[in-house]
């Protein structure tokens, strides 16, 4: 059991006995372990200490690994961003790490991302189809005829902005 978060011997543990105050170890070693403290809003556990915010992944690399991460990612095996299970992390690159998600098609793409986007592949299709034949790329003043990203968007239902950011592959770059 562990000290009281206010109580004095609470305050005199080393940031490794705060963190193993908090993993919670599954039933085999093959389990996720679960972390007990807080969580950041995408799942992943923190801890903070002596006025800094620590990955508790990351504290669990470290401290069953015996090493420090540095600039590397710790990525999770498991795909449960709450593991703090040594066994479960291993050190990669941001393209590593890209990679891994790609393999495990865990990249939300368009109406996948959840039930509140407006736009499938079929219509960011059907915009780039309607900007080809009816567009006006320039800035200024738009011909009769042709259309400005503000009527485009208004036409598809969204704001110019991602109208733009659509023909111009800023966004939806994975739709051909």
């Amino acid at each position: 059991m562990r000290p009281s978060t206010r109580s004095a011997a609470w305050r005199k543990l080393s940031l490794e006995e705060r963190f193993r105050s908090y993993a919670k170890a599954g039933d085999s070693l093959e389990d996720c372990w679960t972390w007990g403290g807080s969580h950041d809003t995408k799942g992943y556990g923190r801890l903070s200490f002596k006025g800094q915010t620590h990955k508790a992944h990351r504290l669990a690399f470290e401290f069953g690994n015996g090493r420090k991460p540095g600039k590397l990612f710790v990525c999770h095996a498991c795909d449960n961003p709450g593991c703090v299970n040594p066994d479960h992390l291993w050190l990669g690159t941001p393209a590593d790490n890209m990679s891994d998600r790609d393999a495990k098609k865990r990249t939300a793409r368009g109406g996948a991302i959840s039930n509140t986007v407006k736009l499938t592949e079929a219509l960011v299709l059907e915009m780039r189809a309607d900007w080809a034949e009816h567009g006006w790329g320039k800035p200024g003043r738009c011909p009769e005829g042709k259309l400005s990203y503000t009527e485009l968007g208004q036409r598809h239902g969204v704001s110019d902005q991602q109208a733009r950011n659509i023909i111009l592959r800023r966004s939806w770059a994975h739709v051909a």
